[in-house]
C-alpha cells in the first residue's frame, strides 16, 4: 500500500512537472495570426512575442495573373514585442495599387530564429 502511495505521488509530481514545462516552452515563443482581409485582396499578419526570437522574417508565394508572384520581408527588433504587417496581393506605385486577379495556391511561411538557436518555421496555406 505505501508502495502505491508513493508511486502516486512520483507520478503526480513528475505528471506536474512535465506538464508545467510543456506549457512554459509554448508560451516562450513568437507566435502569429493571420487573417484575410473582407475584400480578399490582402492578409493582415500580426506578430506577437517578438522578444523571443532572434529574427522573423516572412515570405507570401501565390500564382496571380498567370504569373508566381511573391512578399518577403522581415520583423525588426525595434518595432517592439508585437508589429502588423499588410501583405497584398498585387504591387503598389506612388500611392497607387494594382491587385493580381484569379489567385491561387497561396501559402505564407513565417520563419523564426529563436534566443536558443532553434528555428521555428510556420506554414499557411490560404484560400481565395
Amino acid at each position: 500500500m505505501v508502495k502505491k502511495k508513493i508511486l502516486l505521488v512520483l507520478f503526480l509530481f513528475f505528471g506536474f512537472f512535465l506538464a508545467a514545462s510543456s506549457a512554459y516552452a509554448l508560451v516562450n515563443r513568437p507566435t502569429f495570426s493571420v487573417k484575410i482581409r473582407r475584400d480578399r485582396r490582402a492578409l493582415n499578419v500580426y506578430f506577437y512575442n517578438q522578444k523571443y526570437a532572434k529574427s522573423i522574417s516572412y515570405e507570401l508565394i501565390y500564382m496571380g495573373n498567370g504569373l508566381d508572384q511573391g512578399v518577403v520581408g522581415s520583423i525588426y527588433k525595434n518595432e517592439g514585442n508585437s508589429a502588423y504587417r499588410l501583405l497584398l496581393f498585387g504591387t503598389c506605385s506612388k500611392k497607387v495599387c494594382t491587385y493580381h486577379r484569379n489567385i491561387q495556391n497561396a501559402q505564407l511561411t513565417i520563419r523564426s530564429k529563436l534566443l536558443n538557436g532553434q528555428t521555428l518555421i510556420k506554414r499557411y496555406r490560404i484560400k481565395i
